[in-house]
């Protein structure tokens, strides 16, 4: 397919800074923006091209929630609501961005172990009305280089958390792995943001075969 388009009809732009965008919403050269992404973003990008009556085609992500109903469990929810989130690469109109489940599946006094000793879960939102997780696998007795390596991998795609904190947004890190292991093994690793320990608590908060961000909200 490639072949058959003539040079200079596609052109492939990236860019780590927002200055190509701003470049490309406000210059008059440009006929037309399409955006798939934030509702912020979208706006801004509005504003941006009306002062050259640009066309705009926007597919924002709203709060499109995957409802966990009393007769479903939560386990599948879980399941479906981190294939659905991460779809796409999360850039879609549809992509969900929570999950909501009833309040009687809900034990938020349920307690895990962190740095600390036990807290806890409803601790881990840090007074915050939604909750990031990522659960990582865990093979007890394992060394720190036989543990799961897309799991070690993905850890460190969220190093700082200040972004989700700023806009209402806790992150944690979950396994099934006992916390005498789990410590050392995230020292070692120099992971930064909070880990804690499922053991014996929940079997879908991060057991060996589980794993994936999920995303919860206090009501």
């Amino acid at each position: 397919m490639y072949d058959q388009i003539p040079a200079g009809v596609v052109s492939v732009l990236t860019s780590s800074t927002v200055e190509s965008g701003v470049l490309m919403t406000t210059d008059p050269r440009v006929d037309m923006i399409t955006f798939t992404g934030s509702t912020p973003v979208g706006k801004a990008i509005t504003v941006a091209a009306s002062d050259t009556l640009k066309k705009t085609f926007l597919e924002l992500g709203g709060k499109s929630a995957c409802l966990v109903l009393d007769d479903e469990s939560v386990d599948f929810g879980v399941m479906m609501a981190a294939m659905a989130t991460c779809s796409h690469a999360g850039q879609g109109c549809a992509i969900l961005s929570r999950l909501a489940v009833p309040r009687d599946k809900f034990d938020g006094a349920v307690e895990i172990v962190g740095p600390g000793g036990p807290v806890p879960f409803v601790d881990l939102f840090q007074g915050r009305d939604e909750l990031v997780v990522y659960q990582h696998m865990w093979y007890d007795g394992a060394p720190h280089q036989g543990q799961c390596e897309g799991c070690t991998f993905l850890a460190w795609h969220v190093d700082d958390a200040v972004y989700l904190n700023a806009r209402g947004v806790s992150f944690a890190v979950l396994t099934s792995g006992p916390w005498d292991e789990v410590a050392p093994f995230v020292e070692f690793m120099g992971y930064t943001q909070p880990w804690y320990s499922v053991r014996g608590v929940v079997s879908r908060g991060g057991g060996r075969g589980s794993l994936g961000f999920s995303i919860c909200r206090r009501c």
